[in-house]
């Protein structure tokens, strides 16, 4: 319920893009991967308690288009899906889904052969199935950096292949946190392998 209006906002602006002009300069990419993250919250009161999103499945859609100089820009939307674990004590569970979504601008730069470069920054919204504990008061959006880097080949005429790395980082608080006293946030770093099909125009 959360997902459908947030893709909306997203991807017109990018289809719209695509029907331009400069379409002939466009590019479409569709991965799928995983992304690990580490803790959101962790704290010691008796024993060490975290909580983390857990390894989670991820697809993402990025539309871009070409600048001079080899140089591109885009649009991206990443979605994973995951579950809210705990481990509180050494004692570890999970508490229903958690997904995220990714909204960034990257730009993408050439390097050495096949291989690019990418930096990226937007906002990352936490949707936790449960509104519950520290998303009692829903799941909150933050600003996001990343980097990475990618490698193609092609696989036809108009398609690549793609293997990618991404890394991100952002702060964590939520106001159910802020609330319990909790005023510092926590940086939360998130790495992703990706797997796209990359079509060039």
């Amino acid at each position: 319920r959360h997902l459908r209006p947030m893709r909306m906002r997203f991807l017109l602006p990018a289809l719209l893009c695509l029907a331009s002009p400069a379409g002939a300069q466009a590019f479409v990419r569709v991965s799928g991967g995983a992304t690990g993250s580490t803790d959101f919250v962790k704290d010691f009161i008796v024993h060490p308690i975290g909580a983390r999103q857990s390894i989670a499945p991820t697809g993402a859609l990025m539309v871009g288009w070409q600048l001079p100089g080899e140089y591109r820009i885009a649009v991206e939307a990443r979605y994973a899906r995951g579950t809210w674990a705990v481990d509180d004590g050494g004692v570890s569970g999970d508490l229903g889904t958690l997904a995220t979504l990714g909204r960034a601008v990257v730009a993408d730069v050439p390097g050495r052969g096949a291989l690019r470069w990418e930096a990226a920054a937007g906002q990352l919204r936490y949707m936790p199935e449960q509104e519950l504990g520290l998303f009692a008061d829903g799941g909150p959006s933050r600003w996001m950096l990343g980097g990475g880097a990618s490698w193609s080949r092609p696989a036809s005429a108009t398609l690549n292949l793609v293997l990618g790395l991404r890394y991100e980082f952002h702060g964590f608080s939520t106001a159910a946190l802020e609330s319990a006293g909790y005023t510092r946030s926590q940086t939360v770093h998130r790495v992703g392998l990706p797997r796209a099909l990359e079509r060039r125009s």
